[in-house]
């Protein structure tokens, strides 16, 4: 599960609340106080069942959410410990703390001073405090955790065998386009830029080109002349990421991406100058290579 910064804090163990699980406000035994925006009635998390919840938290110099864990394709967890039988020393979490005070439902913000944070995240340099927003989804027993994760489990086989499916196909399509290239049936569709990148437009799209500096996400299938394939995006969950014009990709994608538009599908074949050079990179990349990269630009800017 992957989330920004602030679940590098999110790390330890619940400890049992002072302020009383009817209080619409008060301070952990842990030292983080609270403040309840909704309280409902119902039943709180016991010992050995699981807490899903979500947490915002707002940069206060942009009002940008910092943190958002909606934006993550499952609802964070939490299993409610014996606070007895836990380890002493370990250091208390502002999240975890708050949970079993909480119904379904619920709202609240819990406060963690910033003094006990070695280094102050961007945009709170000059607050005392993090303000947590968290919100209770749902209450689940360790019997209905496992199935849930088990279903997680089970949609994940399903997106990967349909990622390794459409990762095939295209790799055909790009081990003909490979084949028609070397074979000169191409050369009325390529267009060239003075550098030496060639370059065909499939699908060209309707948004935005990207501005030096700026972020675009696409999706790649690379391969040899030979069509032969040495690294595609396609067959992973998340697609590839890269300020364009920064050096942080070959010469090649650097040019070839900051031409395209948002949503455009084309071809480039980039010779080994714009690509890896005399040195290649073995051991899939040969030296001397031109390479052929198929690729989808889904989004400009983040």
């Amino acid at each position: 599960m992957k989330y920004s910064w602030i679940f590098a804090i999110i790390g330890g163990l619940f400890f049992a609340s002072c302020g009383g699980a009817g209080s619409k406000s008060g301070t952990t035994e842990s030292g983080f106080r609270y403040e309840f925006h909704e309280k409902n009635s119902g039943a709180t998390p016991q010992v050995g069942e699981y807490a899903y919840f979500h947490v915002y938290m707002k940069n206060p110099k942009t009002g940008e959410l910092t943190v958002d864990t909606r934006q993550s394709p499952a609802v964070p967890s939490f299993k409610i410990p014996d606070a007895a039988n836990q380890l002493k020393g370990i250091k208390a979490v502002p999240v975890y703390d708050v949970l079993p005070l909480m119904s379904i439902g619920d709202s609240l913000s819990v406060f963690q001073s910033l003094d006990s944070i070695p280094r102050k995240p961007p945009g709170f340099e000059d607050e005392k405090e993090l303000a947590y927003q968290v919100v209770l989804m749902d209450i689940k027993s360790e019997e209905e955790y496992k199935a849930d994760q088990a279903e997680v489990q089970k949609k994940m086989q399903a997106e990967q065998a349909a990622l390794a499916t459409l990762s095939s196909d295209i790799g055909a399509k790009v081990k003909a386009t490979a084949k028609d290239y070397t074979d000169g049936k191409l050369n009325d569709q390529i267009k060239t830029t003075d550098s030496g990148l060639k370059y065909i437009i499939h699908e060209e799209g309707t948004g935005p080109v990207a501005n030096k500096g700026e972020f675009v996400t696409a999706e790649y299938y690379g391969a040899l002349t030979t069509g032969a394939r040495f690294d595609d995006s396609f067959g992973r969950v998340q697609p590839f990421s890269f300020a364009v014009g920064q050096g942080q990709v070959i010469p090649g994608w650097d040019e070839g991406f900051g031409m395209l538009k948002e949503g455009t599908k084309a071809t480039f074949f980039i010779p080994a100058p714009l690509a890896y050079g005399a040195a290649g990179r073995p051991p899939q990349i040969p030296e001397n290579s031109e390479l052929i990269f198929y690729v989808e630009l889904e989004k400009v800017g983040k």
